[in-house]
C-alpha cells in the first residue's frame, strides 16, 4: 500500500479512507507528503509523494506531480540512490529542469 494507516499533518488527523474515496485530491496528498518531510518523517513523505503518481491524472494538477517528482529525486540524491533517480525519470512523470538535470547526473553515476 502507498498510505500509512493515519497521518498527522499540521495537527490534523487524516484517515487514508478519505484519500482512497476521492475526498482528498492530489495536491492535498502532495502537501501532506511535504508536511511530513518538514517534520522529518521522510519515509511517510516518500509514501505520500510516491502515491500521488498513482492517482487519477484528473485529480492531481501537473505542478503538484512535478513538485513531488522533484522532492523524490532530491531525496534519492541525498540518500545516494542514483539508480532510483534514473529509474524514476524513466516512468511517465512530469519533468522539470531539475529532474532532467538530476537524471543526466544519474546517467553518469549509474553503471548499467
Amino acid at each position: 500500500t502507498f498510505y500509512p494507516a493515519r497521518v498527522n499533518a499540521a495537527g490534523v488527523l487524516v484517515d487514508v479512507d478519505e484519500i482512497r474515496e476521492g475526498l482528498m485530491r492530489g495536491a492535498a496528498v502532495v502537501a501532506l507528503g511535504l508536511a511530513a518531510a518538514r517534520r522529518g518523517e521522510l519515509d511517510t513523505a516518500r509514501e505520500f509523494l510516491e502515491s500521488a503518481f498513482h492517482l487519477d491524472p484528473a485529480a492531481c494538477p501537473p505542478w503538484a506531480l512535478e513538485l513531488a517528482g522533484e522532492w523524490l529525486s532530491v531525496d534519492a540524491v541525498a540518500r545516494g540512490d542514483w539508480a532510483q533517480v534514473s529509474a524514476a525519470a524513466t516512468i511517465l512523470r512530469p519533468r522539470s529542469r531539475l529532474t532532467r538535470f538530476l537524471r543526466a547526473c544519474a546517467d553518469r553515476f549509474v553503471i548499467t
